[in-house]
């Protein structure tokens, strides 16, 4: 098997099939640490930095908030395309390139305001240069960090395993959410101690120097190109089992777009991103509104993080025993108890409702987004099935801080977004009770073929 350009330089500086263990154990341990490389291009990164290179461009909340959302929608845009990349050159190519751009966007983001001041000295303002700077980085930032390091790391993680995919994937969450839970107190002492320009370059030296070469020396994409088989090994199976894990037929992008099911995983996966990079975004604005202080506010990731760090791996576990469409209402259900600790955020038991929820909806929208396209899917497809998903996720992330600008200007304060995205999101609660896997629909039909045979 040769489908990836990477699989020839497989067995190089070493052949995983010669390890005494499953390489894949190694693949979930190394894809965690990829996921929180992206930390960067993530929101809860920007959400450090965002005041202070606010203030030093002069401009609006707003107007920040404003090319934060271009320049994420024109990312979305493009990583259907790099999903389709990603099935013909594989990970071990694709991750390390999105790292060094993201590395080197950092360092361009500790001199925003100097590049911007170059580009005022034109006929542009000095306002709508900040603006056209900020978006071009952001485009850079959440195209290489959010979209494409994070899209390649899960991607690599479900080819690596099947019956046990939703078990490797819950352990990946397991070791990345105390990253998760840390990484905005983190950057924000990383800002307090070394100033924000210097936070940037520390960022994109760990990017470019650590990360890029630990990917190209131990990053595989798939265990058939190093001689290996998912799992492991052949794993017994019982009738349960082979209707929940096999795979009757691959679907390519168009036909995925044709179904429900599609739809109603991929929608609930775009209002969490949206949601919740709104949250991050304006989580000062958020808890100040009500109270709370800035240091609460950023250390408010920590007990959501906690919980969510407990329940991936029950829920990893669980989800490759049970319909995927069980672990989606839970997931729905835990980020409509957010919502309503966001709406009516204060100390006390709205807090709590808030971090719950959070944690509930944040374990299972990384399990699900990980592990459902290849499940319902296939896995031939894989890259642009994922990518596709990816832009509608990034899109979502792209408005909601936007979204939430504006509705507070409106009505005064967070609460209307709040109850408006609550609302969205229980007609996606309902929509799950009427899809199923479509493999389950391809497994009928053959029966179905095989009787008429017979």
């Amino acid at each position: 098997m040769s489908k990836y350009l990477e699989d020839k330089y497989a067995t190089v500086p070493f052949a995983p099939a010669r390890l005494p263990f499953f390489y894949g154990w190694i693949i979930v341990f190394l894809s965690g640490i990829g996921i929180l490389a992206s930390m960067p291009g993530q929101t809860l990164g920007v959400s450090a930095f965002k005041s202070h290179m606010r203030d030093a461009l002069g401009i609006s909340d707003v107007a920040i908030s404003t090319a934060y959302m271009i320049g994420t929608i024109l990312s979305s845009l493009m990583l259907t395309s790099v999903g389709k990349l990603l099935d013909r050159l594989g990970v071990r190519i694709v991750a390390p390139l999105a790292a060094l751009i993201m590395g080197l966007t950092t360092f361009l983001l500790a001199r925003c305001d100097k590049i911007a001041g170059y580009l005022s000295r034109g006929p542009l303002s000095s306002e709508m240069s900040s603006v056209i700077v900020m978006t071009l980085l952001f485009l850079m930032l959440r195209f290489s960090g959010q979209g494409v390091m994070t899209l390649s790391c899960r991607n690599m993680v479900v080819k690596w395993f099947n019956h046990r995919r939703g078990m490797a994937t819950g352990i990946m969450g397991f070791l990345t959410q105390p990253g998760f839970a840390a990484t905005p107190f983190f950057f924000y002492l990383l800002v307090e101690s070394f100033g924000w320009r210097r936070g940037w370059e520390i960022l994109g030296v760990v990017a470019i120097f650590i990360f890029v070469p630990v990917a190209l020396l131990l990053f595989r994409d798939n265990p058939e190109s190093c001689g290996l088989i998912p799992d492991g090994r052949k794993v017994a199976d019982d009738g349960k089992g082979e209707r929940l894990h096999k795979v009757y037929r691959q679907y390519d992008l168009p036909e995925t777009r044709r179904t429900m099911a599609f739809w109603v995983f991929a929608g609930p996966a775009m209002m969490y991103a949206m949601f919740v990079t709104a949250v991050a975004f304006h989580i000062e604005s958020i808890f100040g509104s009500v109270g709370l202080t800035r240091t609460t506010a950023f250390a408010s990731f920590i007990p959501g993080c906690i919980i969510s760090m407990i329940l991936r791996p029950l829920f990893g576990r669980l989800a490759d025993s049970v319909r995927l469409q069980h672990i989606l209402r839970i997931e729905l259900l835990g980020l409509m108890l957010m919502m309503l600790g966001v709406a009516f955020l204060g100390e006390g038991v709205m807090l709590w409702v808030y971090f719950i929820g959070g944690g509930i909806a944040t374990a299972l929208f990384s399990l699900l987004l990980s592990i459902t396209w290849p499940t319902f899917f296939g896995r031939d497809h894989l890259g642009a099935i994922s990518g596709f998903a990816m832009s509608l996720m990034v899109f979502g992330s792209a408005i909601g801080p936007w979204f939430f600008s504006k509705l507070e200007i409106l009505s005064g304060s967070y609460r209307l977004p709040a109850l408006i995205s609550l609302a969205v999101t229980a007609c996606f609660l309902i929509a799950s009770l009427f899809t199923r896997n479509p493999q389950e629909a391809e497994s009928e039909d053959s029966s179905q073929e095989v009787s008429t045979v017979g």
